[in-house]
Order: C-alpha cells, then structure tokens, then sequence
C-alpha cells in the first residue's frame, strides 16, 4: 500500500505493508499524517514514509509538523510509523546524497520487517547506521 506526496521541491512517499493504490496530495504536513491514517484505517501493519528535505527553514518546519503529526498517530493507533528522511544538507554532494538516501531506505525498510517479526531488539546497541556506515557494537 502506498501514496505519494509533493512538496515544492522534493518528493515525500509513504507506503504501507498491504497493497493498495497510490494517492498524490500537496502539503506534506497536513497530508502525510491524513494519508498514513488512511493507510492504518485500511489495515495495514504497519506504515513507512519515505522524505526527501530542501535545506530552506520552510522545508524543515513543514517536515517537523509532519513528523510530530506521525508521532501521534503511533500513539494513537498503537501501529509503526517508520519515518525515512533524508536531509539535502546533510551531504556535500548529489551522489552521497543519493547513496545515503538508498542506503536509509533499505535498511529502516529491513528494519520494519524485523520489527514487525519481533526480531528487531537483538540488533540494538550494534551500531548499526541507517545512511551512514555502522560504527560497531558498544564496547564495555
């Protein structure tokens, strides 16, 4: 299940674990908590939003809005909501950021499927980076 969401300049796509149409709407603050409630409504298991920030400060208040607004449906609906941003001004160039974006993309959808399972928690403490190389495992 999945729907698509546009902001003025990048793309914000959310997707759900069953299939159902994708949905195009403008505001991601308003919109990406709405279409992930309809997603949760339809059944699913769980919800991932795929983000991709400008670096003006309109862009990371209106991600902020929507973040919180993410944050309270999981505690309301008690269903995860797997928030995948990547940030332009966190990387120097288009292809580390595209590398970064790849990269987080993969792993917190690998992520949810762990979770999902219960087997997400005997990875914790690891280092485990989610568009970054892994650090390692916390040493005593």
């Amino acid at each position: 299940m999945w729907g698509e969401f546009s902001t003025t300049t990048k793309t914000t796509t959310t997707l759900g674990i069953k299939g159902y149409p994708r949905t195009n709407h403008l505001n991601p603050a308003q919109n990406t908590p709405w279409a992930a409630k309809q997603l949760i409504n339809k059944g699913v298991d769980a919800v991932i939003v795929f983000g991709w920030i400008g670096p003006s400060l309109t862009d990371k208040i209106t991600y902020a809005v929507a973040s919180m607004g993410l944050i309270m449906l999981q505690i309301e609906y008690d269903k995860p909501i797997i928030d995948v941003t990547v940030h332009e001004d966190e990387a120097g160039n288009e292809k580390e950021l595209f590398d970064i974006a790849v990269d987080r993309s993969r792993k917190h959808a690998r992520n949810l499927v762990l979770m999902l399972r219960g087997e997400l928690t005997r990875w914790a403490g690891m280092g485990l980076r989610q568009g970054r190389p892994d650090v390692g495992p916390i040493v005593k």
